[in-house]
Parts: C-alpha cells; structure tokens; sequence
C-alpha cells in the first residue's frame, strides 16, 4: 500500500493529509515518517533552477554530489549553546545540513559556490493576518523583549515586530492567535522575558463641528517680576473634517481657504499637513508684540496634540488669532504660550468637539455559499457596504469599516468560512464615531464618566 501510495503521490494523483499539532508535539513523528515513505527523494525530481547574478541566465543544478554547490536556507535558529544555527536544503554538491555563525544569513537566501554563482527561487512567505499589542511586564524584561523579538523575528519570516507611530504600541504579527501565543511563550521558556499581550490601541483622533471664540488670560502677580499674558483666539472646523476632499491642499487653495475664514484678507497663515491645523494671524495695531505670536501658536499646537476629549490629537481645525494685549514688564513668551493653550481649550469646548475613529476599506474574497455568514458578520461590526462583485468564480465584498471593529477578524472569517474567504485591509479616512461609542472611550481615557 505504500508503494501505491508513493506512487500516485509522485504523478501528483493524491495528496497525502495527516493530523497533529506542533503544540503539543502530536502527530509529528507519523509526519515525518510519511515524508520520507511518500514524498520524492532528491533523484526523483527534476533538477533545480536559478539564476546566474552574473548574467541573470537560467541554470540548471543536478542533484549529484559532482555537481558545483548550492543550498537553500530554510529555518533560521538561535540556539543558547551553539548560538546561530542556519538549516540548509542542498540541492548540489556536498555540505553539512546546518551552520553555525552564518549570521548574515536569512531565510531563504541561497548558500552557494563563490566561483559558480547561482540564486535559487527565494521562499514566499504569507502576509502575517493577526496582531496584538506587546509590552513588558517589568521594566527589567524592557531589553531582554527587543532581543528576544529580534531573534523570533529572524527565525520566522511569518513573524512581524512593528511600531504603531500614532500610540506608539510595540505590534507583533503574525498567522493566527496560536502562532503568537506559541511566539510569547518562547519568550518566557527560552529568552525568560514575560510580556503582557493585548488588542492594540485604536488612533482615535478628535476634532470641532462649529466656529467658537475664547480668550486666554495667564496673569501671575508674585513679589518680583510677574506674568502676563494674553490672547483671544477664534476656532473654525476645516472644510476636510467632512472627508469630502481629502487632497492635498495647495498653497493658493490654503490662502483662498485662509481668506474665506476672516471674511477678507487672511493676513500671515501657517499650514500643518498632518494635524490639518491651519494658524492664522490677523493682530492688527500691535495690540500683541510680534514676538510673542510664535509662543501663541507653539501653545495651541501643544494643546493640539493632547486633545481636550480623551486626549487624542486633535485634527481638521483653523485658529485665528483676533485679539489680545501685553503689559510692558511682566509679559513673557512662556506667559504667551500658555494663554493660548488656555484660549484654545477654552474654545474646543464651545465649538461642539467630537470624537474620530479610523475606518478601514475592507475587500473580502468569500465563496458564494458562505455569503450569508460573512455578511452578517460584518453588518454586525457597523460596517458599509460599498459594492460587491464577481471575481474568478468568487463573491468580492468591498465595505467600509471602523478599525476598532476589525481586531480578531482573521480568525472570524476563517472559522466562519472553513479558512475559504480572505480579506485585505487598508486605511481610508476618519470619520465622527456614534455617540455611546465616544462616551466609552472617553471613559476609558479619562476614567471618569464624560461630560
């Protein structure tokens, strides 16, 4: 039977299934026996091809020991007795299987004779589907988790370490939930760092729904030299808080925005691409010394980055500098900055502020017969459907999707789906979020009750 079983394998008639798991070390040794009775040996398959770097000519590598030499590194490991160890398949000629010290080497880089150079086929390697957020428990494990996640890292290639720029959360990424937790318990056995895992934080961002004025007053009396400063300051939501145009802005369509604010000429005006903030001077007569204009907006845009909600960067927003006054001796830049972080907060609250979350545009590729399941399943996480269509015999579902509502959906969509239906995921744009979903982030912010 095996003979037969051999057989049909080879012409590609069946293919083989066992069950296991590498978890628990189940099933693996019935694995490996199986390759070794079903699988072709080297003589059965056809010689190898590459490239020649030389020439980028295809060449063919027989499998005979006379043959020049060429390998493949399949499997990457660190061992704390040997150090770094590279598994190789060779293909041609004659090496040990495993090296030691190669530590320039990565998976899937070809191992080769320096006088016959050759670059076999290089290993594709999936796209990772899930990611948690990873911190260490003690600040002792801080260095030992960049070690060990570099380390891990190299090992697999299906294995991703990534900084989150907007929270500044550590990622790791990867093919399931088993995957990483197998990736944080190597953490503890073999490199004895504990971490803690987690959905990753969600950056939210906050912004105003109308025009608001305040005024800020810093006046400080002591014994000396006191302080003094202040400024009145008029808020106006940006047009892209609408998500209607989110083009990059030129320079005359930023004056001509600059100028339909004040209702005429727009005096000096500075642009943030990316908090969309928009300063404009209009102090007209001095009632404000020039060098205290750069502390007011340096204040604002400080008072920008923590929000006034939950403490998210605020967005889409133009502050207009209409008003202030300055006392000849106790006026300050420090006393400036601060009046315009006041004026500024004072008037994000009157100018009705929300909360924005990310929403995501999500295509998922899904048989026709598991349509009902995944359609559900994604009404369920307040999405919008945007269109559907047929690809190469499956159904295409295009939706637009809040990011909060998107982690563990690999794993969702493969159980719901037998593992059939994929999904790929981008970022599209910020949009208001409904208002019970504010009110528990900004419970959770803030740990208290919003406002």
């Amino acid at each position: 039977m095996r003979k037969s079983i051999r057989k049909s394998t080879l012409h590609l008639k069946i293919v083989p299934v066992l069950a296991g798991s590498a978890f628990k070390n189940k099933g693996i040794q019935p694995l490996l026996d199986a390759v070794v009775d079903y699988l072709p040996s080297p003589v059965d398959v056809p010689p190898v091809e590459g490239v020649n770097p030389g020439n980028d000519e295809t060449e063919l590598r027989l499998s005979r020991d006379d043959q020049p030499f060429s390998a493949l590194a399949f499997k990457i490991m660190s061992d704390p007795f040997v150090g770094h160890v590279t598994y190789v398949r060779v293909y041609s000629g004659v090496l040990i299987c495993a090296c030691v010290g190669l530590k320039s080497v990565n998976t899937g880089d070809t191992l080769c004779d320096e006088n016959k150079p050759i670059i076999l086929e290089n290993i594709d390697f999936p796209a990772p589907v899930i990611s948690v957020a990873i911190e260490p428990k003690t600040k002792a494990d801080q260095d030992k988790l960049g070690v060990a996640m570099q380390r891990l890292a190299q090992e697999d290639p299906t294995f991703r370490v990534s900084t989150e720029p907007d929270t500044g959360q550590t990622l790791i990424s990867g093919m399931g939930e088993l995957h990483l937790e197998i990736i944080v318990d190597r953490m503890l056995r073999e490199y004895n760092v504990q971490a803690n895992v987690g959905r990753p934080q969600v950056a939210y961002r906050e912004t105003i729904r109308k025009k608001a004025t305040a005024e800020g007053k810093y006046i400080k009396q002591t014994g000396g030299r006191g302080q003094y400063g202040h400024c009145e300051i008029e808020l106006h939501p940006l047009p892209s808080s609408s998500h209607e145009n989110m083009k990059e802005m030129s320079t005359d369509d930023l004056d001509a925005l600059a100028k339909q604010i004040v209702g005429g000429p727009a005096g000096k005006w500075k642009f943030d691409k990316e908090h969309r903030f928009l300063f404009i001077d209009k102090i007209v007569g001095g009632s404000i010394p020039r060098e205290f204009i750069a502390p007011i907006e340096a204040g604002i845009r400080e008072a920008l980055d923590n929000g006034i909600l939950a403490g998210f960067t605020m967005v889409d927003v133009a502050a207009v500098l209409i008003d202030g006054s300055s006392h000849d001796v106790d006026s300050s830049e420090m006393a400036f900055k601060i009046a315009g972080s006041m004026a500024f907060k004072e008037a994000c609250h009157r100018a009705s502020p929300v909360l924005l979350e990310p929403i995501m545009k999500v295509e998922v590729v899904v048989p026709e017969e598991y349509m009902p399941q995944v359609f559900g399943d994604l009404n369920a996480r307040r999405s919008a459907i945007q269109g559907t269509e047929n690809r190469a015999g499956s159904n295409v579902i295009r939706v637009e999707v809040p990011l909060s509502q998107m982690f563990g959906y690999a794993t969702d969509l493969r159980s719901r789906t037998q593992g059939r239906a994929t999904f790929t995921m981008h970022f599209s744009h910020y949009a208001e979020a409904p208002a019970s979903i504010a009110q528990e982030v900004i419970e959770k912010a803030t740990g208290k009750a919003a406002r």
